[in-house]
């Protein structure tokens, strides 16, 4: 008989600009402590592992100014808090937070406008926020939700926000961060997903959905940045 070692999620925390998962393997039977593991975060080893050309992001900082790019960044971030916390609520909206600014305040006009969008595809929440992990990969995260469609597919959904239009071509990086999530809930959690979706939602109160197929990036590639990630990161 085989068994598996126990592996469990202890904490998470910021250091260096890096977001790290740590998890405790203990012995199936006796439960002594083998081994402490540190996985990145997704979103961690896409934005440093190299394997993206980034030079077009230093070109456009350098053009307007490094302090009005961190004014944008952060808006978006802002903005993309709270529209996530928006939809993590959609189905028990009197106990989410009240915005505290006038981009939460924004951001709520635009959940409000695509709300229905959204409800009308979507329409069984299986899981939202939920940590998942691969340990082939070593490496972690939450993805924003799961979700049953109307034509009864499973969809990994990932909510973005933008201020300006984009097409298929602008959100490769979403595709290869969705297809992380997607080998991770099949390994921790066992769900087989059908598609990954990005919704994406425009400062006007437009929103836009962006579907790929699960097998779009393979897992060489996945194993790929994770290397270069280690590579540069040493974990």
């Amino acid at each position: 008989m085989t068994t598996e070692n126990l592996f469990e999620f202890k904490e998470a925390f910021e250091s260096d600009g890096m977001r790290h998962y740590i998890f405790e393997e203990r012995d199936f039977f006796s439960h002594e402590l083998i081994k402490i593991h540190d996985y990145p975060s997704v979103t961690s080893v896409i934005s440093s592992s190299e394997f993206f050309d980034n030079s077009h992001l230093e070109e456009w900082k350098q053009r307007i100014g490094e302090d009005k790019a961190k004014e944008i960044v952060d808006e978006s971030i802002t903005i993309g808090n709270y529209l996530h916390h928006c939809y993590e609520f959609i189905d028990d909206e009197e106990n989410r937070n009240k915005p505290q600014n006038k981009l939460e305040e924004h951001a709520l006009k635009m959940y409000k406008l695509t709300k229905k969008h959204f409800k009308n595809i979507f329409t069984e929440a299986i899981c939202r926020e939920q940590l998942v992990f691969s340990r082939k990969l070593r490496i972690a995260g939450r993805t924003d939700a799961i979700y049953r469609t109307n034509s009864g597919k499973i969809a990994l959904v990932d909510f973005k926000n933008s201020k300006g239009e984009k097409g298929k071509n602008d959100i490769e990086k979403y595709k290869i961060q969705l297809s992380f999530y997607n080998r991770m809930a099949k390994e921790s959690l066992g769900i087989q997903v059908d598609e990954l979706v990005v919704f994406m939602v425009f400062r006007n109160g437009f929103s836009k959905i962006f579907r790929f197929d699960t097998n779009e990036v393979d897992l060489k590639t996945l194993a790929e940045i994770r290397k270069r990630f280690y590579i540069k990161r040493g974990f």
